[in-house]
């Protein structure tokens, strides 16, 4: 056996009245240290007293049908609705560690407590510290929304471009990597390469994140929990912590149904904020955005609610 690779998985489901059972074929996509990862490519309704080498043969060829998605390992993802961000924000009033925090959250999902996830081996837990500069964009209406200059180093900046008219679940944006600034001359910049923008700039703040990056088991859908520490640079007692849920993509699979997102991201909430009741942090959902924040509006102020 130690010369063989996993292959394909087949998983018979009870037979109905007419005597047909459902066989789900899955593909071996993805293997790692702490297992292998097998996806749904076909589904066989066949007779349940099937001989099985018959069962296998038809299945080792049904196998093929998503055999250039599940066969590469940087071909196993789409993104539904590409340009648009889909996330709920948790804004936390009180203070609290993000990094406590996300160790939490990050058990809370390898061990099932947030439902039928799991996290992605190697890339579990990511951390991110940032600085951003931050504009306003107030016309056209088309393009209103924010703005930011992320530091990459040595004059370098990615622009993150987020358009939307009010705070909510789903919002356009953009990143255009790999900008060159020179003196942090923002504005002289937007004037030349975006001159029909109006803008106004807003405070730079410094942004502390750690992810904890998981996919369901059921639906395939990839998601982050993006626990966020937010200061002012001219006011670093101005502070702005949150946990984000946020859609990033779906493994490409047999069955993949993109109406699922908006419905799990809400039982994620729901989950999320059960862990935050638990550890008593006072906490208001919705989607409480840094545009609100930089504008002064008051912490979770979309919401209305505390939990």
């Amino acid at each position: 056996l130690s010369g063989l690779a996993p292959l394909v998985l087949l998983r018979t489901h009870s037979p109905g009245s007419d005597g047909l059972a459902v066989t789900e074929v899955l593909a071996c996509s993805r293997i790692r240290s702490r297992g292998a990862l097998f996806t749904r490519v076909a589904r066989l309704d066949r007779p349940y007293n099937e001989p099985l080498e018959t069962l296998v043969a038809i299945s080792l060829e049904a196998s093929a049908c998503l055999r250039d998605r599940t066969l590469a390992e940087t071909n196993g993802y789409t993104v539904f609705e590409k340009g648009t961000e889909i996330e709920r924000k948790i804004t936390l009033l009180d203070e609290v560690s993000i990094w406590a925090l996300a160790k939490e959250l990050w058990a809370a999902v390898d061990s099932g407590g947030l439902g039928a996830f799991r996290t992605d081996p190697g890339y579990e837990l990511t951390r991110w510290n940032l600085r951003q500069h931050n504009f306003e964009v107030l016309a056209p209406r088309n393009e209103q929304g924010h703005l930011g200059f992320i530091e990459k180093g040595e004059e370098t900046y990615t622009i993150k471009r987020k358009r939307f008219t009010q705070d909510g679940l789903r919002r356009g944006e953009q990143l255009h990597r790999g900008i060159h600034v020179s003196g942090e001359a923002f504005a002289d910049f937007l004037a030349v390469n975006y001159p029909a923008l109006e803008t106004r700039q807003l405070d730079s703040f410094t942004r502390a994140r750690f992810d904890v990056n998981f996919e369901s088991t059921v639906t395939g859908h990839y998601y982050g929990i993006h626990i966020d520490e937010v200061h002012l640079c001219r006011d670093e007692s101005r502070t702005l912590r949150q946990v984000e849920i946020e859609y990033l993509q779906t493994r490409v699979h047999e069955g993949i149904d993109p109406s699922s997102i908006d419905t799990e991201l809400e039982r994620l909430e729901h989950g999320v904020i059960g862990q935050l009741s638990s550890r008593g942090v006072r906490a208001s959902p919705g989607f409480y955005s840094k545009l609100s924040f930089l504008n002064g509006q008051p912490l979770g102020a979309d919401a209305g609610s505390v939990v």
